[in-house]
């Protein structure tokens, strides 16, 4: 695969914790591209704000962790379904995992 391909892009609004130099350090130290949305234009980010919201309050707000390992346990358990089993609105009713295998197996396949 090649690098262009392979790349991870981070999508980030532009809140003031994203213009750091740490942050665009480590950004550029793992080879990670930055992509900011427009500004004033929040959705952007939006299914990514309503993934973050559903997770929040059916995994996050109803417990209270004794430590970062069990919190982050929690949202691990709580991340696969979401990707395999749920049917997401977005992708026509479909499972991201559904939608993946079919793409690889229909290259032209696009969600709803």
């Amino acid at each position: 695969m090649s690098a262009s391909l392979s790349r991870v892009v981070l999508r980030h609004d532009n809140g003031t914790q994203f213009t750091s130099y740490l942050y665009h350090d480590v950004a550029a130290a793992l080879d990670v591209k930055l992509s900011r949305t427009a500004y004033r234009h929040p959705d952007g980010t939006a299914s990514i704000e309503r993934t973050f919201l559903s997770q929040k309050t059916e995994c996050v707000w109803p417990e209270e962790f004794e430590n970062l390992e069990q919190a982050l346990a929690a949202i691990t358990a709580w991340v696969a379904p979401c990707n395999t089993e749920r049917p997401h609105q977005s992708l026509g009713y479909a499972t991201p995992e559904g939608v993946r295998r079919a793409g690889i197996t229909n290259p032209t396949l696009t969600a709803a």
